[in-house]
Parts: C-alpha cells; sequence; structure tokens
C-alpha cells in the first residue's frame, strides 16, 4: 500500500509538472504572436471601438438601403459559399502547391519593405513560386503580392471566384457600368495595408487565412492626419507605431472606430472614402481578438502559412477634394 501511494504521489506531480510545461508553452506562443501583430488592440482606448456588425446573405435591396446609400461598412457571410477555391478541394487556395501549379511561373510585382509607405519600401520582379519559397513558407512578412490584377491574367483562378452581385448596385448620379476591378492580396501573416481610403466602393473578400481591420468613418478624415500630393488618400499616421501614436498622433485614441477579424469566407464591405487599416494574422492572433471580445469564431480553427485575399471594387472612381 505505502508502495502504490508512493507511485501514485511521483505519476501526480509528474502529470502537474506537464500541465504546468504545456500552459507556459501555450502562454509563451499567444504572448509571442501578440508582440509581433496586432498590439495595437490591448494599447488603443476600447471605448471607441465597436465591433463591426454581421449580417448573413442579405438580398441586394437590404445591403443598399441599409449599408451602401449610407456609407455603412458590414461584415458579410455566407455570399462565398459556392466559390471553387472554398468549396471543391482541387481547387482550393489554402493547398499552396495548387497556387504554385497554377500560376507559379507567373512574374509578379513585389513590395518589399514594412509596407508602402516605410522608408525601406521598395518594388521587386520575382516569380510567384519564388515568393512563396522564399516569403510565405518561411513567414517573412517583409514581402507583399499587394493590389495586383493576377486575377485578371490567370483564367483559372478568375474562375474559381464569382464576382458579388452587390457589385452591381450604384449610387444616385453614378455611372452604371459592368467594370468591377479584382485586386488580388497575396503574403505571408504580419502583411500591412497602412490607413487609407479608397475611391471606389470596395468589397474585401477572405479567401485563405485571417485579416484584422480598423476602419474609421470619412467624418473624422481630417483627425486622421492624411498627406498631401497623390497620396492623399493615405494617413500620416502609423497604427502598428505606438510609441509614435501616443507621442506625436494622441488624438487619435479620441475617435471611434470599428474593429473586425475577417475569416475565411467572409468578405467585408468598405464605403467610398472609409479609412480603414488592414493587417494579415495567424490563427492565435485570431483567436486571441474573438476571445478578448466574447465572440464567437466561425469554424476555421486552421493555421495558414499566408493570407490570399481579392477585393472588388466598382462605381465611379471619385477623387476626394
Amino acid at each position: 500500500n505505502a508502495l502504490n501511494s508512493l507511485i501514485d504521489y511521483i505519476n501526480k506531480c509528474l502529470c502537474n509538472n506537464y500541465v504546468d510545461e504545456r500552459s507556459s508553452k501555450i502562454q509563451k506562443r499567444v504572448h509571442t504572436s501578440s508582440n509581433k501583430s496586432i498590439h495595437i488592440l490591448s494599447h488603443l482606448l476600447d471605448n471607441h471601438i465597436t465591433i463591426l456588425s454581421t449580417i448573413t446573405s442579405p438580398s441586394l435591396l437590404e445591403f443598399y438601403n441599409n449599408y451602401m446609400i449610407k456609407n455603412q461598412p458590414v461584415v458579410i457571410n455566407d455570399v462565398m459559399t459556392d466559390w471553387p477555391c472554398l468549396s471543391i478541394p482541387e481547387r482550393s487556395w489554402s493547398d499552396i502547391n495548387y497556387i504554385k501549379k497554377i500560376c507559379g511561373n507567373r512574374t509578379v510585382p513585389i513590395e518589399l519593405g514594412r509596407n508602402y509607405l516605410s522608408t525601406d519600401s521598395k518594388q521587386t520582379l520575382m516569380t510567384i513560386n519564388q515568393f512563396i519559397d522564399d516569403y510565405c513558407l518561411t513567414k517573412n512578412n517583409s514581402a507583399y503580392l499587394a493590389q495586383h490584377r493576377l486575377i485578371d491574367q490567370i483564367t483559372i483562378l478568375r474562375n474559381d471566384i464569382c464576382i458579388p452581385d452587390y457589385c452591381s448596385l450604384y449610387l444616385p448620379n453614378e455611372t452604371e457600368n459592368d467594370d468591377v476591378i479584382i485586386n488580388a492580396w497575396f503574403g505571408p501573416s504580419n502583411t500591412v495595408s497602412p490607413l487609407h481610403h479608397d475611391s471606389y466602393h470596395n468589397l474585401l473578400a477572405q479567401v485563405v487565412g485571417f485579416k484584422y481591420i480598423r476602419l474609421y468613418e470619412e467624418c473624422h478624415s481630417n483627425r486622421l492626419f492624411p498627406l498631401h500630393g497623390i497620396m492623399s488618400n493615405n494617413s500620416e499616421i502609423d497604427l502598428t507605431n505606438i510609441e509614435e501614436i501616443e507621442s506625436k498622433f494622441n488624438d487619435v485614441l479620441d475617435i471611434p472606430c470599428y474593429e473586425i477579424v475577417l475569416c475565411p469566407g467572409q468578405m467585408v464591405y468598405i464605403p467610398r472614402w472609409c479609412w480603414h487599416f488592414v493587417q494579415s494574422i495567424t490563427l492565435d492572433q485570431a483567436i486571441e481578438w474573438y476571445n478578448k471580445h466574447n465572440l464567437t469564431m466561425s469554424n476555421h480553427m486552421i493555421d495558414y502559412d499566408y493570407s490570399f485575399s481579392v477585393n472588388f471594387w466598382w462605381g465611379d472612381r471619385l477623387i476626394k477634394s
């Protein structure tokens, strides 16, 4: 009996040590990922943040009346379920070998540097195979295939997606046409699109990976330090630089904003001239965000080495004066 008790005690100690060690590793993993990416979530004032609302496959009339005509951003679910890149395993964009097979030999422009506004920014040409091997699979976030018309160039990729019906809607006094610009956004986690606005209506569709998005309404433009000249649709504020925000742009902490983490199969409507900051993030970081806001995450518990999104621009291109 004494020997059995001793064995039970040793097993219990070993089990506790294993649990403690495993817990420590998990905490270290989450802490490490947070330091690399969306640490702005825990620094900027939460009382000015509104979680962006989500709707499920709205009708054209509902989307137009409740969101488009009101310049109201919104997350849309269940309109990508029939896209072959999400519904047919042999054509899945989450299979990196499929991407390499379909367009690996295509030479494309790649943004190098922290982001296109940083002082180290430059552009180079390389094949998609090289980009995947050197940056996506090594999780080197210093390169990004951003805002590129790749989908139009590769017929198979074009057939893997569908232009949303919402892109057929126009506001009063707009010229109706069938022109929809499709941009590809492809790169490793933690790539960033700095705070900016666009001159078109915009639907951003997430196919692979996760994206953190922060949005400010157009009415706050003067408080967001827009740059001058041809870059005036970009903000001087670097939302990843907390120290600079607190010392130089402290007023931005008082500006109301929206937040969302976009999962595969979701798209977000971003109205023309609505400021938005976008960052690709890991599964750990997505879970952290959802847990922080007590939200239920959709069933996408796969950690990807990269993010792949497409966005659709449509409507008259109106330059903000």
